[in-house]
């Protein structure tokens, strides 16, 4: 009984060790997976109120990381706010769904969307009442 507790001792030991020397590489590749590049001049935090249509500035890349928007509509009901963008040449609609609070539709989500430069951002509706601008928040990036 004494050598299996010895031996199962000694293991112990041994993996505390391993974890100490181990411990500093493992924290350093967990922290640079987390740190963002966000002093790199190429990216600028940019915030969108959008009505109706959006136009991006040539030479910048127009990325969305997320999407708010609130409404209202019959009682029940759920309204959906449509985004579209058109990133390497193909045109396409994101939709971000709401959720029913009384006569309320809030939604909002995260998002990646990528607009190319010198295109139209277009706010889809469908059949909304009365609706307040949807509100996208991301970056530009820098494109030669």
């Amino acid at each position: 009984m004494n050598r299996f507790r010895n031996y199962v001792v000694a293991v112990a030991a041994l993996a505390v060790l391993a974890a100490l020397f181990a411990a500093p590489r493992a924290i350093a590749q967990i922290r640079a997976a987390l740190i963002r590049d966000s002093d790199n001049p190429a990216l600028q935090p940019v915030v969108i109120s959008l009505t109706s249509t959006f136009q991006i500035p040539t030479g910048k890349r127009l990325i969305i990381e997320y999407v708010s928007w609130s409404g209202t509509k019959n009682l029940g009901s759920v309204a959906a706010a449509g985004i579209t963008a058109v990133t390497s040449g193909q045109e396409a609609t994101h939709w971000v769904p709401g959720s029913p609070t009384s006569f309320n539709n809030i939604g909002g989500t995260k998002v990646w969307i990528a607009a190319d430069p010198g295109t139209e951002l277009a706010l889809q509706t469908g059949q909304i009442g009365i609706f307040a601008p949807v509100i996208l928040s991301g970056y530009y990036v820098n494109i030669p």
